[in-house]
């Protein structure tokens, strides 16, 4: 089994996900639903209004995730794998996903991480639509300005840390 560190993620209606090298819901009575593997290790999860669970990869391919209610894969997005080639060892990897189904964006924070010693050396923001196509990146450079990204990154009125939707 992999890193199983991250909190689960709990839907509206009780359901549970959970991650491990794999995402398991549980429906809330506690009955495995089903599971799913992804192409590598997995970070944080949630759930979209829909039901539909998001989440992002810790591999070097740095992988959004969009699973259907039922289990399936929805689409999933590469969001690259060596981020400077002056650097080979630094590689991103998506740190947390969340989605805004009525705005029809998913965001999902990077970080760029060295091989040698895990240090972040940059951070930042990528938007999607809700289909997984490319909307805006922004990158927090490397003095790390943005804010910690910690579970939900939009306000109440869908605003992504001082930007708007379209970035």
């Amino acid at each position: 089994a992999g890193d199983t560190r991250s909190a689960p993620a709990v839907s509206d209606s009780g359901r549970v996900a959970y991650r491990s090298d794999r995402i398991f819901l549980f429906n809330s009575n506690g009955s495995f639903a089903w599971s799913y593997l992804a192409a590598g290790a997995l970070q944080s999860l949630s759930f979209g209004e829909s039901g539909r669970i998001y989440g992002g990869s810790a591999d070097k391919d740095g992988n959004v995730y969009v699973l259907n209610t039922n289990g399936t894969l929805f689409w999933s997005y590469k969001m690259g794998v060596t981020y400077d080639p002056e650097n080979p060892d630094w590689w991103r990897y998506v740190d947390v996903v969340t989605a805004d189904e009525d705005g029809g964006r998913v965001y999902a924070g990077w970080l760029v991480v060295s091989d040698d010693d895990h240090k972040i050396q940059r951070d930042g923001l990528n938007a999607l639509t809700s289909y997984g196509a490319f909307c805006w990146s922004y990158d927090c450079g490397v003095d790390n300005d943005c804010p910690p990204i910690i579970n939900k990154i939009i306000d109440s009125d869908r605003h992504v840390y001082n930007m708007n939707p379209d970035g």
